[in-house]
C-alpha cells in the first residue's frame, strides 16, 4: 500500500470509529434523558401538556428513554400510560407542573 493510500485508509478508519462512538454516545445520552428529566422540564416541553393532550415528539422520546431504562416496552400504549402517570405525578396543567417540580419523572409508579 502506498503512503497516500495508507494515510487515507487510516483517516477513514479513524472517522468511522469516531462516528460510531458519537452515535453510541448519543443513544446513551437519550437513555439518561428520561431518568434525569424533572416534572418542570417535562411540562415545559409543550404548553399544552395536560390530561387532555398527547405527548409531543420530545416528550415521547423522553418517555421511551425512561421506559427503556426500566426494561419496559416502549409501545404506544405504554407511552400513553406513562404520559398520564407523569401528568398525575407532576400535577401538570397547561404546560406547568403543580407538584414535584424538581423531582424526576422517573419517580412515577409502576417502573420498578
Amino acid at each position: 500500500m502506498t503512503r497516500p493510500r495508507l494515510a487515507a485508509s487510516i483517516a477513514a478508519l479513524t472517522a468511522g470509529v469516531l462516528l460510531t462512538g458519537s452515535v453510541s454516545g448519543c443513544s446513551m445520552l437519550s437513555k439518561d434523558k428520561g431518568a434525569s428529566t424533572t416534572c418542570s422540564q417535562f411540562a415545559s416541553m409543550d404548553s399544552e401538556t395536560g390530561l387532555l393532550g398527547s405527548p409531543n415528539d420530545d416528550q415521547t422520546t423522553t418517555i421511551k428513554s425512561m421506559l427503556s431504562a426500566h426494561d419496559k416496552a416502549t409501545n404506544d400504549s405504554n407511552v400513553r400510560v406513562a404520559y398520564l402517570k407523569i401528568i398525575q405525578y407532576c400535577n401538570i396543567y397547561g404546560g406547568q407542573s403543580g407538584s414535584n417540580e424538581d423531582k424526576t419523572i422517573d419517580n412515577i409508579s409502576g417502573l420498578d
